[in-house]
């Protein structure tokens, strides 16, 4: 570029500077005087700058001017460099102001003075400063805690004295730990997720729960906002933290007595509802629901008019509508409800209308308290006087069955029965039958073993079962098997001095409503009456046996003191007499002294058995079953293996007991003698549904074999045949021998 070309562009840029009005420029010496100015600024201000060159910078420029730089001025000579603000001197902007040295070839020649306006800059940024000092102002003094993290790390760049107070610190103990740090252990597995959906939406709102640095945890509701660049550049997150531990604490308290309410509602022991305006049920019990017949879901469909009586509902709306013009708050009044299967119920209904904090009817509150309950209890009164007087005037089975027959009837129960223990310990018997489809079990036999009723009748502990449970006890207790099915059953202990003496069983058909704790405690009353009777009847039993030893003693004294003293002194007679008679006359009147002898004996025989104990003076059949067992058993090569079933000690007449035992010895006598076993299994069975008598005996020994006397068991076959049963010996499919003796047991 020539000499020319240059000096037209330096001519061209100072052109252009000098039109900027916001910038000047003035240049000067090592001795501080004006080289060069350049720049629309110093006209702006009213300098000239023609005038200005060649002087002094302390004349060229005003004193107030000069003065704050001139000090500058003499450093930027030494080689510094200063940037400060200055305002002009009529205040009409302000400059950025640079001195600095200017170098040729290394050496600092003089130095430059560079102000560039920076009004409007300065302007935005002390807005910018009082927005800073207002956002400050708010971050510290805020209730409410603020936490600023970082996007990139998750680690907290600053807190508010609030989020730190909350959480036990100060601001500094927070700046620079991992976010995950304040949330609480269970919570931290979620912090990640917070963080990357903040990132990546903007905007979140969430409860969690935070700790504090004693290791306390708190409930707390959080906003996070991503703050970003114009650009779109995520620079930080804000979190608005708020402790809502009083808060969670009012709500559990609101929901504790909603629960309270609810739970006061619907356990309630009398019927209890919440009705709508429109008179249509919005909450029922369990109470209401037994007391009407219907379920919840039921019930929910009908308004009350539905359920009460025709001849109570105008009585009842004309309160309701009352109640809902403000006249009353509420009201209480006697009437009666239909029930699903058309029962009417006797009831005293109290209603209260619920308003809300503006007057506004809301719903009525009722309670409704069943009358029947008081009915029965009145019938229930009436029924034990019965049964009382029945008692004192005489007791027996009729007893017990006109017991269960007011139970049945109190208790609206479709059939009862009491079962009584016999002489076997694992059997139950029907003694009394009260219902339609139950008589036929009369003297039917109920095992002990897995039974609910045996384990009533050992534990005394009363049991309430509901229709699956009855249904599913029916396969093993032949009393809960009627043909229609079962439903809601009661088993309770006749409970005497000594202990239980049987029990009630009272059930009710498929469908029908389950017993109330009510209905359990007046079968148990019924149970003591009857387990009362039982006692009395064993009192008057024993009264009468005792009465009756009685009488045998007066009778054996009279026979003894009477009878044969004088049947005695007429022998002796009689012998005196026989001395002075011929021979033929003295040998009859000897065989009528032998015939008074051997009446004295007779007569003596007869007091000895009047004088006996009452009661069984035989073991149970299983004791003598025992007894042969016993006996038999050193004749073996081992015990036998012995299993009884059924009701054996009540179940067979004496006959039958005398043919069993006889079976029994003679099988286990021919085992000892022909078998050679090393074994034997006896299995003894009393049938309660087919009534019949089973004996198997079967060895290990060598079999039938071909020859042999078999008397013993042509005995066996005898005895099975005459009895209209069977008897069968046959080799066991094991090896040894099977015997089996079947008789029917009438």
């Amino acid at each position: 570029m020539s000499d020319d070309a240059g000096e037209l562009t330096a001519l061209a840029v100072r052109a252009s500077m000098d039109g900027l009005a916001g910038l000047a420029v003035l240049v000067f010496d090592r001795d501080l005087k004006v080289l060069d100015v350049y720049g629309g600024a110093l006209a702006r201000h009213g300098y000239d700058p023609v005038r200005m060159v060649g002087r002094p910078a302390g004349d060229a420029l005003d004193a107030a001017v000069w003065q704050p730089l001139a000090a500058l001025c003499e450093r930027a000579l030494a080689g510094e460099t200063f940037a400060v603000d200055r305002i002009a001197q009529d205040a009409i902007a302000v400059y950025a102001v640079t001195i600095a040295p200017l170098e040729v070839d290394g050496q600092i020649v003089g130095g430059a003075i560079t102000a560039h306006e920076v009004s409007e800059l300065r302007r935005v940024q002390r807005e910018e400063e009082e927005l800073r000092l207002q956002w400050q102002l708010s971050f510290d003094s805020t209730h409410r805690g603020i936490m600023l993290t970082d996007p990139a790390t998750n680690v907290i760049q600053r807190v508010n004295s609030a989020f730190a107070f909350d959480h036990g610190g100060r601001p500094a103990d927070f700046a620079g730990r991992p976010l995950a740090e304040v949330f609480s252990p269970a919570a931290q597995e979620r912090v990640a997720e917070f963080a990357d959906f903040v990132n990546r939406d903007g905007y979140l709102r969430y409860e969690t729960e935070h700790i504090r640095l004693d290791g306390s945890t708190f409930p707390v509701d959080t906003e996070v906002v991503a703050a970003r660049a114009e650009a779109g550049r995520l620079l930080y997150r804000v979190a608005y933290v708020s402790d809502i531990t009083e808060q969670k604490a009012r709500e559990a308290s609101e929901r504790q007595a909603v629960t309270l309410f609810a739970t006061a509602l619907d356990k309630a022991p009398i019927g209890m509802c919440l009705i709508g305006l429109d008179g249509r049920f919005l909450r029922v019990n369990e109470a209401l629901c037994r007391l009407a017949g219907r379920s919840e879901d039921e019930l929910l469909d009908f308004t009350f008019q539905e359920l009460t009586h025709p001849d109570d509902v105008q009585k009842d709306l004309t309160l309701y509508h009352e109640c809902l013009r403000a006249q009353r708050a509420g009201y209480e009044i006697d009437k009666r409800y239909v029930r699903s299967d058309g029962e009417v119920i006797e009831a005293r209904l109290s209603v209260s209308l619920i308003r809300d904090g503006a007057g506004v009817p809301v719903h009525f509150v009722c309670q409704i308290v069943d009358l029947t309950e008081r009915s029965r209890l009145e019938e229930q009164l009436e029924a034990s006087i019965r049964i009382a007087r029945d008692l004192l005037s005489d007791v027996g089975e009729d007893s017990l069955r006109h017991i269960a027959g007011e139970a049945a009837a109190i208790s609206r129960a479709d059939r009862v029965l009491a079962l009584l223990p016999t002489r076997d310990p694992d059997h139950l018997q029907v003694a009394v039958a009260v219902g339609d489809d139950v008589t036929a079990l009369s003297g039917a036999y109920v095992d002990m073993n897995g039974t609910l009723t045996g384990q009533v009748a050992r534990s005394g502990e009363a049991l309430m079962l509901d229709g699956e449970t009855a249904t599913a006890a029916a396969a093993v207790e032949v009393h809960f098997a009627p043909a229609g099915g079962i439903g809601p059953s009661m088993i309770v202990p006749l409970l005497a001095e000594h202990g239980p003496r049987g029990v009630l069983a009272i059930s009710r058909n498929p469908g029908r409503p389950a017993f109330a704790p009510a209905d359990l405690e007046l079968a148990k009353a019924f149970a003591q009456q009857a387990a009362v009777a039982l006692e009395l009847a064993d009192a008057r039993e024993l009264a009468q046996q005792v009465e009756l030893l009685e009488d045998r003693d007066r009778i054996a004294r009279d026979l003894h003191d009477h009878v044969i003293q004088r049947l005695f002194a007429a022998g002796l007679t009689m012998q005196a007499m026989a001395s002075a008679l011929e021979p033929a006359q003295a040998e009859r009147l000897s065989r009528c002294i032998a015939d008074i002898d051997e009446t004295i004996t007779q007569i003596r025989s007869a007091i000895y058995g009047l004088r006996t104990p009452l009661g069984p003076t035989v073991n149970s059949t299983r004791d003598r079953l025992l007894q042969v067992l016993a006996d038999v058993t050193p004749l073996l090569p081992s015990a036998p293996v012995v299993q009884f079933a059924g009701p054996l000690d009540v179940m067979l007449a004496d006959d039958l007991v005398d043919d069993l035992i006889a079976v029994l010895r003679e099988a286990l006598t021919n085992v000892a003698r022909h078998a050679q076993a090393a074994s034997v299994r006896v299995g003894i069975t009393a049938g309660i549904e087919n009534r019949t008598l089973r004996v198997e005996v079967i060895d290990d020994g060598v079999g039938l074999g071909e020859s042999g006397r078999r008397s013993g068991l042509a005995n066996l076959r005898k005895r099975a045949e005459g009895r209209g049963g069977s008897f069968e010996v046959e080799s066991a499919p094991a090896g040894g021998t099977r015997v089996s003796w079947v008789a029917p047991i009438r």
